[in-house]
């Protein structure tokens, strides 16, 4: 089950899979690989974190030099890329892709600012909002781009296309941003594309036996 290494390797570079957005269309934040020795050219808040990591692992927020240099500092005996991306305020959501499907949208809603390592394993806290109140024509648009997304790095049979959506402060225009996607995403029943899967008649064992039955065709 799953994409070839081709389309895994995209996926896993972060810069690179802002790239094949940006060609195939699809809007996402500024960013920019982190060079030793180097100022960072883009104006704060930006955020830094490792170009080839997961889980929230290693990002930082970064709201002016001193703070970059910090970052920078931290992350960089650890992580052997590093990259900075312009911040954008938003609610984060996130679309499964189950064959060539677009699974319903899930709003992650963690109680702190920021869906971190321990929001997403540890906290009990974090809501996910199925198929949440979104405004008009957005819910579409982001599962169509995330398709979009899936096919042109070369996906098969599962992903997950995570999105930041910022809206004006008087709510009357919005934009999504992607962020990145996920070719392997979790797939425990507490997971995000099994949780969708069931807020449309899939149950695990379904899902799992899809899967499988799908990798044969």
């Amino acid at each position: 089950v799953g994409c070839g290494a081709d389309a895994a390797a995209i996926a896993m570079d972060k810069l690179t899979s802002k790239r094949t957005a940006a060609i195939a269309g699809l809007p996402t934040p500024d960013a920019v690989e982190v060079v030793a020795g180097r100022p960072i050219p883009l104006d704060p808040p930006f955020v830094v974190k490792p170009v080839d990591e997961g889980s929230s692992v290693g990002v930082r927020f970064v709201h002016d030099a001193a703070e970059a240099e910090t970052a920078v500092a931290e992350l960089r005996p650890r992580h052997r890329r590093l990259m900075a991306e312009s911040f954008v305020p938003g609610r984060e959501l996130t679309v499964g892709i189950l064959g060539d499907r677009a699974l319903p949208v899930i709003e992650i809603v963690p109680t702190t600012s920021f869906y971190d390592y321990e929001a997403k394993y540890l906290r009990d806290d974090t809501r996910y909002v199925v198929d949440p109140s979104l405004p008009e024509g957005v819910a579409a648009s982001i599962s169509r781009m995330s398709l979009d997304l899936h096919r042109a790095i070369g996906a098969r049979h599962l992903s997950r296309v995570d999105w930041l959506l910022e809206t004006s402060a008087d709510d009357a225009s919005s934009r999504a941003w992607f962020l990145e996607v996920n070719t392997m995403p979790g797939m425990t029943s507490h997971s995000l594309v099994p949780m969708a899967a069931a807020a449309i008649g899939i149950d695990f064992p379904t899902l799992c036996r899809t899967l499988v039955l799908g990798c044969r065709s």
